[in-house]
């Protein structure tokens, strides 16, 4: 478990989206349910932070379609950065 921790931890986010590459098949996939879920609350993001976050997570889900069998997450990582934007809502005071 101490090694599989290890391999999801960076960092920063930007050695994160040079690193991962270096890391098991596992600790990619599970990058994927992570970003994928920061997506699903990606409001806070703003649109330049959105399309990055969107091509690193677009790049994790086929490195998961390379490796496992077919997975819903693929399926809604990629549904999630389709455009245009599906999660808009910002928690400001506006």
């Amino acid at each position: 478990m101490k090694t599989l921790v290890d391999e999801l931890t960076f960092a920063s986010y930007a050695s994160e989206k040079v690193e991962i590459w270096n890391r098991s098949d596992l600790a990619q996939l599970l990058k994927l349910f992570d970003k994928t879920s920061n997506l699903l609350d990606g409001g806070w993001m703003t649109d330049d932070q959105w399309k990055d976050y969107c091509d690193h997570t677009l790049k994790l889900a086929a490195s998961a379609e390379r490796s496992f069998p077919p997975l819903h997450i693929v399926s809604i990582a990629r549904i999630l950065c389709q455009q245009p934007r599906l999660v808009q809502c910002r928690n400001d005071d506006t």
